[in-house]
């Protein structure tokens, strides 16, 4: 144990605060700027070593001296991911006693499925603005489920250069949340204890905190089902949505419709069951919270999902599973396919023709997510490609934004994928035969590509840290023709793993990549106490 006087990096001018803590996270504190040593007698032990970034202040709960008193202090990321790691401190979340005992505290994190980030904008009439819709989620597995709720949406739509535009005006939500088989199985949302929530542009905001004592529960079960009820008021044809579109086998119950905002048949917020639609015209887009938030002291994993339309699964059709055997959402994807699967909270800022690059300027509201996962799948990086960017400049822009996630969620367990062939289409090219494929100037196995570096670098021992990633996920290796891994192979019949755009999976594609995602996630899973 080694004293020391540290600083709070917020206000310089304060007194520091007196520590005796161990002896590398003193050492590293001093080395990072923000302490000195107590006793000047050991102060050269305590600065010898490789300077410390001291860059993004992060709060952590720390034990001073013999009898561990209880200390909350701010200090670098670079020195709290250290006591972190070390055991010798928690994050404010996870406080700890007097005599170093963990002691156990609810927290928020991501707690269901289908947050989505809004990619796409369709829908309504200048006359027919209002939005009606009921959707379909499932709660995370935590060990002793939630204590409370909350749903958060989004006024903003991700234009095709990957930046946070502001389309449209303020948006008026009402929302309902639906637990069939609760005592109370519809529980009015509030937002500042009004009835109605009037969502500013540009902005993201949280209803009210529900408990499920308004359901007539004691607790939200690990794994509950649960629908979210929906009047959305837009400007004339301004209707923000998620990915998550009505489709082939959406689940019974799960709709949307436009109407007049005087409509008297969108008045459903606060039935239960299926919506009717009346005189309301059907919609086919789903508008989805950027996040579903569970209050828990021992969290389900919660997953948050970067990437392009690889990622968004905009060529798999076909449903997603779900835990309890009913298919949820219209396009799936490997990614959420694997997730709900295992009955994974998960949270996507996917979109469609976007890049790394571009994601690195053009993102602000999407992070908020980050410090509310634990785990993370990055899929960037075949419009990177595309767009005559090297692999050096891609690593970079990787390794940067994992650095930004580790910044908001020290201990974070992020995951890269390698990069999936990208074919030129046309002529007498079939996605059944590998043979006529014609590899991509930046995909190709020859001098000219930049996919074959990534993925090597990728796969040496070197690979995840050369992006600061903790792991690789090789969903291309699922997806090469073994002749010439530069092109995509096809299964049995023969039956196409790409769409005829030889960019994007279909439904059998996504089915192989998620056979190395459903192992990424069964390691993890194991090492976490999560309900059965």
């Amino acid at each position: 144990m080694k004293k020391i006087l540290l600083w709070d990096m917020r206000q310089p001018r304060s007194s520091p605060a007196r520590l005796e803590i161990d002896d590398a996270i003193a050492s590293a504190c001093v080395r990072a700027g923000v302490a000195t040593a107590a006793d000047p007698a050991e102060a050269g032990a305590l600065g010898a070593g490789a300077a410390i970034d001291p860059a993004n202040p992060t709060e952590i709960v720390i034990w001073s001296g013999l009898a561990k008193h209880v200390r909350r202090v701010v200090v670098p990321a670079a020195v709290a991911a250290l006591a972190l790691a070390a055991g010798v401190a928690v994050l404010p979340g996870g406080a700890v006693t007097a005599g170093g005992t963990p002691t156990p505290v609810a927290t928020w994190k991501v707690a269901a499925n289908r947050g989505e980030s809004m990619s796409d904008s369709v829908g309504g009439t200048p006359t027919n603005t209002r939005h009606v819709q009921r959707t379909r989620h499932y709660m995370g597995k935590a060990k002793d489920g939630y204590t409370a709720w909350r749903a958060t949406m989004g006024n903003y739509l991700v234009n095709g250069s990957n930046v946070e535009t502001a389309p449209g005006d303020t948006i008026t939500y009402q929302m309902a949340m639906e637990i069939p088989g609760a005592p109370t199985p519809v529980v009015r949302l509030t937002a500042g204890g009004n009835n109605s929530m009037s969502l500013l542009v540009n902005t993201e905001q949280a209803f009210d905190d529900v408990s499920p004592a308004a359901f007539g529960l004691a607790s939200f079960a690990p794994g509950t089902v649960f629908w979210y009820r929906a009047i959305i008021d837009h400007v004339a044809n301004a209707t923000r949505v998620g990915n998550g579109e009505v489709g082939t086998g959406t689940p019974a119950g799960e709709a949307v419709y436009y109407c007049a905002p005087a409509n008297a048949d969108s008045e459903q917020l606060l039935n239960s069951g299926t919506l009717v639609a009346g005189t309301m015209a059907t919609g086919a887009m789903l508008h989805m919270p950027v996040r579903s938030e569970g209050f828990a002291v021992k969290h389900d994993m919660a997953v948050g999902l970067l990437g392009t339309s690889v990622q968004q699964g905009n060529a798999d059709n076909q449903v997603s599973g779900s835990p309890v055997g009913v298919p949820v959402g219209g396009r799936g994807g490997p990614f959420r396919r694997a997730l709900e699967a295992a009955g994974v909270p998960y949270c996507s800022t996917a979109r469609a023709g976007s890049q790394i690059a571009n994601y690195r300027t053009g993102a602000a509201l999407r992070r908020n997510m980050y410090a509310l996962c634990d785990h993370f799948i990055n899929e960037y990086v075949t419009n990177d490609f595309a767009s005559n960017r090297t692999s050096d400049q891609v690593v970079a822009d990787l390794y940067a934004e994992h650095v930004l996630i580790r910044t908001a969620r020290p201990g974070a367990w992020i995951w890269q994928t390698t990069c999936i062939p990208r074919c030129d289409g046309g002529g007498s090219i079939s996605p059944t035969d590998p043979s006529t494929m014609v590899p991509g100037l930046r995909f190709s196995n020859t001098a000219t590509g930049y996919r074959p570096t990534f993925n090597a670098l990728l796969r040496s021992s070197g690979g995840p840290a050369a992006v600061n990633a903790d792991a690789v996920i090789d969903t291309s290796l699922a997806m090469e023709w073994p002749t010439s891994p530069d092109r995509f192979d096809v299964d049995p019949g023969p039956i196409a793993l790409t769409d005829t755009g030889y960019i994007h999976p279909v439904t059998a594609g996504a089915l192989r990549m998620k056979v190395p995602t459903d192992a990424a996630l069964a390691a993890r899973l194991a090492l976490i106490d999560r309900a059965p």
